[in-house]
């Protein structure tokens, strides 16, 4: 089972990991994406591949055969120009672009959420939570 963590904070992520280890038996694979920005960039540029009609398979991705991604939502200091990226738009990207399994957005909904509108949220994610699961 490979289990990888995205987060732009390396301190954040690697206590994702050692709390995920803590929890799962020792034969599974749990590691934080070393290279996140550049990962995301490779699902952006298979999405690209697409949208010209191209094979987007031609370009790997670390995304490719990961059991269960977990990502931060905020993902904030991903890319150094400050453009804000969510843990939503690389679940979608990863689901959408890539052969990675389950995806889990943590920390979306920090504190009480007020729906005047009563519409709901909608997620990418099949499981999406701002408390710890384990």
């Amino acid at each position: 089972m490979q289990i990888r963590v995205c987060d732009d904070v390396e301190t954040i992520a690697d206590g994702w990991v050692a709390a995920i280890k803590a929890v799962v038996p020792d034969t599974f694979d749990v590691a934080r994406m070393p290279d996140a920005k550049n990962e995301v960039s490779n699902l952006l540029t298979r999405k690209l591949a697409v949208e010209k009609g191209e094979a987007p398979l031609t370009l790997e991705t670390a995304f490719d055969g990961i059991d269960v991604l977990v990502v931060d939502y905020d993902l904030l200091h991903l890319d150094e120009t400050g453009s804000r990226t969510t843990g939503e738009g690389v679940a979608r990207l990863a689901r959408t672009f890539s052969s990675c399994g389950v995806v889990v957005v943590m920390n979306q909904f920090k504190g009480p959420q007020f729906d005047l509108g009563m519409r709901g949220t909608s997620t990418a994610s099949p499981t999406s939570t701002s408390t710890p699961i384990w």
